[in-house]
């Protein structure tokens, strides 16, 4: 048996949606690897990641995380997609790299990050 909590839609207050124009170029996906203390949230390294790397990160995502005998006590292992796109210009492989370089810079400045592998 499903148990659901009935609310009205008006009850969820106002949710303000922004369509955003399609890029006529394409976006480049990045995968890094990091480990980081267990304490360590994700919105922490999300908002370190979007300073450093600046309006080109698109979006950024989380697709693997891992703890376990083989890191280590009070560590975790995330997986991390950044998504950059520039709304310009096509984005070339050395634009990418740069983004990378500030993102793991300011992860480990920032977040006691570790890249991984």
């Amino acid at each position: 048996m499903s148990e659901f909590q009935h609310c009205s839609v008006s009850s969820l207050g106002s949710v303000q949606h922004r369509a955003q124009p399609v890029s006529r170029f394409p976006s480049v996906r990045r995968d890094i690897a990091v480990v980081v203390p267990e304490t360590v949230a994700f919105a922490q390294i999300e908002a370190c990641v979007r300073s450093a790397v600046g309006d080109g990160l698109a979006e950024l995502l989380v697709f693997d995380r891992y703890s376990g005998q083989n890191l280590g006590f009070g560590v975790k292992s995330l997986a991390i997609g950044l998504i950059l796109q520039n709304s310009y210009r096509t984005l070339t492989d050395a634009d990418a790299d740069k983004s990378v370089a500030a993102a793991v810079a300011a992860l480990t400045a920032e977040c006691q990050a570790k890249l991984r592998g």
